[in-house]
């Protein structure tokens, strides 16, 4: 089983490595995916794939999913701009076979009135889009130091009555060797598949020209859009604990960033807990494709906190997220966890 996921790992690297040698910034889609969708991570920087040990692995890094020891469940809730909102819903469920995981992320955004040359103040017609991936995962401990983990997820987008859609998988390993203390390292495929393609709908029209010879019957086209491939990143994470007692725990994370369409970024970050109950993070995204148009010194940095609560053999949790995303404001992030 081991050899079967070294080698998934390898040729997938081999793949993701050919975009190394021609920069493709903005060129994927899906975009939506790349949408950092619960506050523990985006607090932190996104420094994420070697620390996730709780239900929130399901979107950073699904073999950390393999560490979840009770029944999870985390409801979040993403403020975007544009009145754009981002949800995500996810659960856990351990076995003595490995964890399996379900999660649903929703993005939806407000209907704007459709305008045309002819019809510049309006057609009375409305238009809307939204996106939408369901996933499935499972991640297990295959030894005391490895742990694997694997998501396959249906991507649905819709923008007025044209859509796309397709299966992305994403690949996730944790490892932390007892020689190595507290340190643990982490390599992560995410939104691995094929290229996606905008079908129907607006798509589809219906040819007629004047001057065709009487009793040629109009024709319907379909306009083809271009393929796009989704976002492929590959993460390479690091994690160590400075300090560990059972009243203070001090984490520090570095990630590495690959995307198929950008430059390396580096994320760094950090979490201050006390009794695993109440938690303070902060931490830095460096973009090399946006630093030079930063408008503020404080773009890129991120911070939050996290609060445990137990009651009657139960954990009810709460976490926040502040991201400074330059010209698009300070964004909020908000979610609910519990475990049964």
């Amino acid at each position: 089983m081991k050899r079967l996921v070294l080698f998934s790992i390898v040729s997938i690297v081999a793949v993701t490595c050919s975009f190394a040698q021609v920069s493709k910034v903005g060129t994927a889609g899906s975009q939506f995916l790349k949408i950092w969708v619960e506050p523990r991570g985006a607090a932190m920087g996104g420094a994420y794939s070697a620390v996730t040990n709780d239900v929130t692995a399901l979107y950073w890094n699904p073999a950390g999913i393999a560490s979840v020891e009770s029944p999870s469940l985390i409801f979040s809730d993403v403020e975007w701009f544009a009145d754009i909102r981002n949800n995500f819903l996810g659960y856990v469920h351990p076995t003595n076979a490995g964890d399996f995981g379900v999660s649903v992320t929703v993005l939806s955004m407000g209907k704007e009135e459709i305008t045309t040359v002819d019809e510049p103040n309006g057609t009375g017609e409305q238009w809307g889009a939204s996106m939408m991936a369901f996933g499935l995962s499972y991640g297990r401990w295959f030894t005391k130091e490895f742990a694997f983990g694997v998501t396959a997820k249906y991507v649905y987008e819709t923008i007025l009555d044209a859509n796309s859609s397709g299966a992305l998988f994403d690949l996730g390993a944790v490892l932390h060797p007892e020689a190595w203390g507290s340190l643990r390292g982490s390599f992560v495929i995410s939104n691995f598949g094929p290229d996606l393609q905008y079908r129907g709908g607006p798509m589809i029209e219906r040819l007629f020209r004047e001057g065709w010879p009487s009793g040629i019957a109009p024709v319907d086209v379909e306009l083809l859009a271009a393929e796009a491939p989704p976002p492929l990143l590959l993460k390479f994470g690091l994690a160590y604990d400075p300090v560990s007692t059972p009243e203070h725990r001090v984490t520090l994370a570095l990630d590495l960033w690959h995307p198929n369409d950008g430059r390396e970024k580096v994320h760094v970050g950090g979490e201050y807990s006390w009794s695993e109950l109440i938690s303070l993070r902060g931490g830095f995204r460096y973009d090399p494709d946006l630093w030079d148009d930063r408008s503020t010194s404080t773009e890129g940095f991120t911070f939050g906190l996290g609060m445990k609560y137990p009651m009657g053999g139960q954990f009810y949790g709460f976490g926040y997220a502040g991201e400074d995303r330059g010209y698009l404001g300070l964004k909020h992030r908000f979610s609910l966890a519990m475990e049964f």
